[in-house]
């Protein structure tokens, strides 16, 4: 059965749909994305080229097998990457890394639980465009974080208990 499996997925990636890059091919900003991240950054891309910075957008469906050579073709033509992920230790980053050999000229990270919407992305695309490497974006706006009834939004009174009795 090993075999077999291992049979299937040497063709497999010849049955998968190669991603393809949306948006102007001589862009100055490629957006590459994963996951859910593809409505947010198709909007952010519209905003960002409406704003006069020529953007496109990447988005990887399949981790693995992975499409390396389709993504490097695409990628290797573009001249600043900027990888958007929902996480905090740029895993997708490093997947793309080992998959391609590629490594991203900058990052936006979101890792509070909350999602992206396209203002976060425009906002980090400037940042980055004025030098910095890593975004990481927190919903901090007044009336978006969720008050959770559990009291989880807050101190938790279950991480005090047993702390006056020394941890018993």
């Amino acid at each position: 059965m090993v075999d077999k499996r291992v049979r299937k997925m040497t063709t497999v990636l010849d049955h998968l749909p190669a991603p393809k890059l949306e948006g102007p091919a001589d862009a100055e900003v490629t957006l590459v994305g994963w996951g859910s991240t593809w409505g947010v950054l198709k909007e952010a891309v519209e905003r960002l080229n409406q704003e006069g910075i020529t953007t496109n957008h990447l988005q990887i469906k399949f981790l693995v097998p992975f499409h390396d050579k389709a993504v490097s073709d695409i990628l290797g033509r573009n001249r600043r990457i900027i990888i958007v992920e929902n996480n905090q230790s740029g895993q997708f980053a490093r997947h793309l890394r080992a998959e391609t050999g590629i490594k991203a000229n900058a990052h936006i990270r979101k890792y509070d639980g909350e999602p992206f919407e396209p203002k976060h992305i425009v906002a980090s695309v400037k940042e980055i465009l004025a030098g910095k490497e890593v975004v990481d974006v927190l919903s901090t706006e007044p009336g978006w974080r969720t008050d959770h009834p559990s009291g989880t939004s807050g101190d938790w009174a279950g991480r005090l208990v047993g702390a006056s009795s020394g941890g018993h």
